[in-house]
């Protein structure tokens, strides 16, 4: 899918991929977007967080999404995976922590990626739902970067004031990339901040994408300020 190649794009926000520790993904989808993190950064901790257990159930069976059961009925995980039953926004709002630490968890890349039908849960539309996902980001790593994927004009009866909330709450400050497919994806580090293009060249030659048939050229030439 190619809006799952333009979810890759946060990789180029980092000149050594090795310093992306935690990953954290609002939305399981069809997996697809899980396991390319996962083949693109195997020594890091990814945390899914899922609301709907119907979506979890049909990725073991026919996605072969791979999830082990936790003493926590509501927590399930292999080696470097986890994934927390609840939703996105409760997840934030509570406190994100893991099974041994009761710190919020910080996250070097954050990935929403969740939807009723075509637009976004009226919840996650709000400026307090980003302050959650911008407070949830590891302030230690400068390249922390959020990407929001949500639905194009063309599918999305929100679509002019979800843009008009981002351009609020980032003050214009974000990367816009959009795939034939409706995607639209919201590329952001904080209100006062936009990651140099010249700087996301560089790393991105320290990227292979190949492997998931992303050309490094078409990714990049997404980039675009609107």
């Amino acid at each position: 899918l190619e809006y799952t190649r333009l979810m890759m794009a946060p990789l180029y926000y980092f000149s050594n991929l090795n310093e992306i520790k935690r990953v954290l993904l609002i939305g399981l989808g069809p997996g697809v977007l899980v396991n390319a993190y996962r083949k693109q950064l195997p020594n890091a901790r990814i945390d899914i967080v899922e609301f709907d257990e119907r979506i979890v159930r049909l990725n073991k069976e026919y996605f072969k999404f791979n999830v082990e059961d936790n003493d926590d009925e509501k927590k399930k995980s292999t080696k470097n995976t986890r994934l927390i039953l609840s939703d996105g926004y409760e997840y934030l709002l509570n406190g994100s922590r893991d099974d041994d630490n009761k710190e919020d968890l910080k996250y070097d890349i954050i990935l929403v990626d969740a939807f009723f039908k075509s637009v976004w849960p009226d919840h996650f539309r709000t400026k307090h739902f980003l302050r959650l996902v911008e407070l949830a980001k590891n302030k230690q790593n400068a390249n922390s970067v959020v990407a929001f994927n949500m639905y194009s004009k063309m599918y999305n009866p929100t679509y002019e004031e979800d843009i008009l909330l981002f351009r609020t709450y980032f003050n214009n400050k974000f990367y816009s990339l959009v795939s034939s497919e409706g995607n639209h994806i919201i590329l952001a580090q904080t209100c006062c901040k936009l990651k140099n293009i010249t700087h996301i060249v560089e790393n991105s030659a320290r990227v292979d994408f190949k492997p998931f048939l992303i050309d490094r050229s078409y990714l990049l030439n997404q980039f675009q300020i609107i």
